[in-house]
């Protein structure tokens, strides 16, 4: 029973370890908050939530003026392109936009739900060896 809460524990820790350290790095700051918004992203429906996200955030940057025309300037970093704001909003390119810039959904399940349970299993179970030969030293 106490290997079990053990192996909550460290899976715990890691998972908040890994996961802050990605929403830090991107620029966020609160853990949970961003690992529910990412949750209701990658579960059924999400892409339509992935896209009103990624519409959203283009449609509220202000115009400005270049060369006496309105332009909407700013680009998006995607994992395979950039893509600037005026081609995503002239083009309707939300969704693609969503695909690219906010991850897949095997990608996500993998890195914060399946890999932090496989790393806090092992350290679970080196743990309980290191208590096993203490004890039966």
């Amino acid at each position: 029973m106490v290997i079990w809460l053990v192996f909550a524990f460290v899976t715990i820790v890691i998972w908040y370890f890994s996961y802050g350290m990605d929403v830090f790095l991107n620029g966020g700051n609160d853990v949970l908050k961003s690992f529910i918004e990412h949750l209701t992203w990658h579960i059924p429906g999400g892409l339509n939530r992935r896209t009103a996200y990624i519409k959203e955030m283009v449609d509220s940057m202000p115009l400005q003026m270049v060369n006496g025309q309105p332009r909407l300037l700013g680009t998006m970093a995607g994992s395979k392109r950039c893509w600037e704001y005026e081609e995503i909003r002239d083009n309707n390119l939300y969704k693609e936009v969503a695909k690219d810039m906010l991850g897949g959904t095997i990608e996500f399940w993998f890195f914060s739900v399946f890999l932090p349970i496989l790393i806090g299993g092992i350290i679970t179970l080196g743990i309980r060896s290191i208590a096993y030969l203490i004890v039966n030293f």
